[in-house]
């Protein structure tokens, strides 16, 4: 090996060095001892390292020629690099997620809503809205049948209003009587406004199949600023009014909540936000503001901080969830801490294939955000010819997943990488012959610093003793939420 290396040649043969800055900065300790570490993201393997073997393999991540290394280094920097090669030649991981078949069916059951926040990537259900039909009862029950005929591995129904799901608690109770016995979950997005004694008595009738994820962005002065009604007024009482009536009868929730320029500017902290929200539940999904290309809506929270400010973040949530009785989980940290510990990987770049979507005016994707791609018409498509339809997306997929630099997407394994939000949608990505599709140094530097932080701390955890039990709060806290869902349970579990 002379002048060139099998490294990031492919998914297989890619490795990743954490930022050096990074660990300097979650992990000091260990960094003084010039301790660091190789992660191998085909395996999830950490690969234990001197902090100079990590600096030759990080510069060569960087695209930096070998000769350049080697005369950096010395002919020493030859050695490591062939160590690593043999090392993770024999190494795999124990499972691959495959998306080829839709699981989830997204019913967008209005496109009105009864908010207008500021950031919505949705314009408040007006970017799925482009005509006056919307189906009616009838039609939606034979939609779904049609597609659950089409789709038999179809488990998980969403209620997704595009808008707000509950201004159709009618279409949502007779889908979930009607199909109760062929789908395993049912969940709801809702923005937790409307939530009265009529949606109470539903849910509770179905409590063992329902997911519900209630948005609300932080304490009032953070949430009102942006999650506010058509003339103005702010949601947050409403919202806590909702949400004293789920607890009043013991219903469980997970809270999605949107981290906000506002917020950041307020001087509230990603970390701030979720101990507040943890009074109302202890599942959390935080992330930032974004915007989607294929739906031209939403505000995308860009500043320079971002990227460290997501490293504080899972540094804290980590700390938090290794706590003997943690405050609260962020759901997704965990999840991808429940990936890693289990070796778990994906090689396609994003799950898209694993939807259906429906929208209330009959027209089907597959992901709600992939708009510029359209299966058909409910009422005018056949059942074969959305089924061929279904099959071109599952070949751009793979053309999109063949596109991206195995060096700049490292995390594909674990990341889905969106082509709405970074791309604008499949037929951007479906063009262009073979040529890698870049991602912006900006995207790039907020994607690593989330998993650097979050492999450092997992690297951190095991030095110290602490690995186990990180695992183990996490599983408990998985197990917490299926208790009372078993169709949660076959999913998470088949997952």
């Amino acid at each position: 090996m002379a002048n060139q290396s099998i490294l990031f040649s492919s998914i297989k043969y890619v490795v990743h060095v954490p930022s050096l800055q990074i660990q300097k900065m979650l992990d000091p300790q260990v960094f003084k001892k010039e301790v660091s570490f190789i992660f191998h993201p085909y395996s999830m393997s950490f690969i234990e390292a001197s902090l100079q073997e990590a600096e030759i393999i990080k510069l060569l991540e960087e695209g930096v020629p070998l000769n350049k290394i080697k005369e950096l280094y010395g002919a020493d920097s030859l050695r490591v690099i062939n160590e690593v090669e043999e090392i993770i030649k024999d190494l795999y991981p124990k499972e691959i997620i495959k998306f080829n078949k839709p699981t989830v069916l997204w019913l967008l059951t209005s496109p009105f809503c009864n908010l207008r926040c500021r950031y919505c990537y949705t314009a408040s259900g007006s970017a799925f809205w482009s005509s006056s039909r919307i189906l009616n009862i009838d039609e939606l029950v034979k939609a779904v049948e049609k597609i659950l005929d089409a789709f038999p591995t179809i488990k998980h129904i969403a209620f997704f209003g595009g808008g707000e799901p509950l201004l159709r608690l009618d279409i949502i109770k007779v889908i979930t009587e009607k199909f109760e016995n062929n789908i395993e979950i049912f969940s709801i997005t809702t923005n937790g406004t409307l939530i009265n004694n009529d949606i109470i008595e539903f849910i509770e009738n179905y409590k063992n199949k329902f997911i519900l994820t209630l948005s609300i962005d932080g304490p009032r002065i953070v949430n009102d600023i942006n999650r506010i009604y058509p003339d103005g007024r702010g949601t947050f009482n409403d919202i806590v009014k909702g949400i004293e009536l789920l607890k009043e009868h013991g219903l469980m929730f997970d809270i999605q909540a949107t981290y906000t320029r506002e917020a950041f500017m307020l001087g509230y902290s990603m970390s701030d936000i979720a101990y507040f929200l943890s009074r109302f539940s202890p599942y959390i999904m935080l992330r930032p503001s974004d915007y989607v290309a294929t739906l031209g809506a939403g505000e995308r929270f860009e500043d320079a901080m971002l990227g460290f400010m997501l490293a504080d973040y899972v540094d804290k949530s980590i700390m938090e969830m290794l706590k003997r009785d943690p405050t609260y989980y962020d759901l997704v940290i965990a999840m991808n801490i429940a990936q890693i510990g289990r070796r778990v990987i994906k090689l396609q770049a994003c799950p898209y294939t694993s939807f259906i979507t429906l929208n209330a005016d009959g027209r089907i994707y597959t992901c709600h955000m992939l708009t510029d791609f359209v299966i058909g018409n409910i009422l005018k498509t056949s059942k074969k010819d959305i089924k061929e339809k279904y099959e071109k997306a599952l070949k751009i997929l793979d053309i999109y997943t063949q596109k991206l630099d195995p060096r700049l997407f490292w995390m594909l394994t674990m990341q889905d990488i969106c082509p709405a939000e970074l791309y604008g949608g499949l037929s951007y990505v479906s063009k262009g012959g073979n040529k890698k599709l870049g991602l912006r140094p900006y995207i790039r530097s907020v994607l690593e610093n989330y998993w650097d932080a979050l492999l450092v701390k997992i690297f951190s955890s095991a030095r110290n003793g602490d690995l186990d039990r990180l695992y183990e709060n996490v599983g408990k806290m998985l197990m917490a939420r299926r208790q009372g869902r078993e169709g949660l349970s076959r999913l998470v579990n088949a997952y």
